[in-house]
């Protein structure tokens, strides 16, 4: 059993390090991608009212089994604000979607609109624009590191061992 775990990790960590680098690489045009503060406007805190919703699918993750992502299966719940502002919700389960609407359930969220476009983002309260470019910028960065810290980890691990197997001085 020790054999067959120890061949499996040998056969997986170059792909699992290929992985990482590659969620790194994705972190980091991300992190640049994102807009500086000056280009959110702050609209303000508004309390939005779920008002409908419908039940709906998203992609899940790769079955590799199957040859297909899976398929998960959500209730979307629109919440609305005086003003015109829109925010969508997921919830997992259609009855408490429901609930929700029943109740007419209230979400106090932050508007930050896209100064020079017709697009807006929503946030959680509290947030000034500068607050949620460093926060973005720290998932971002965080992501970063730990790939480049396991992708870093797998490489120690086989240079250590590829040293034990063959000893300086032979061949």
């Amino acid at each position: 059993m020790r054999r067959f775990l120890t061949a499996a990790c040998r056969g997986i960590a170059p792909f699992l390090a290929a992985a990482m680098l590659l969620f790194a690489i994705t972190a980091v045009k991300s992190f640049l991608e994102i807009r500086p503060a000056e280009d959110y406007q702050d609209e303000g805190t508004h309390t939005f009212t779920a008002s409908s919703g419908y039940p709906t699918t998203r992609r899940g993750h790769w079955q590799k089994q199957y040859h297909r992502y899976s398929t998960k299966y959500v209730y979307v719940v629109e919440y609305r604000a005086p003003g015109g502002w829109r925010w969508r919700r997921d919830f997992p389960y259609e009855s408490a979607g429901k609930v929700a609407i029943q109740n007419r359930e209230r979400v106090e969220r932050q508007v930050f609109s896209l100064t020079g476009e017709n697009a807006y983002i929503t946030t959680d309260p509290g947030l000034t624009p500068q607050s949620y470019v460093e926060r973005q910028q720290r998932r971002y960065l965080m992501v970063t590191a730990v790939c480049l810290a396991v992708a870093a980890s797998e490489g120690a691990i086989y240079l250590l061992v590829r040293s034990r197997r063959n000893p300086p001085g032979e061949g």
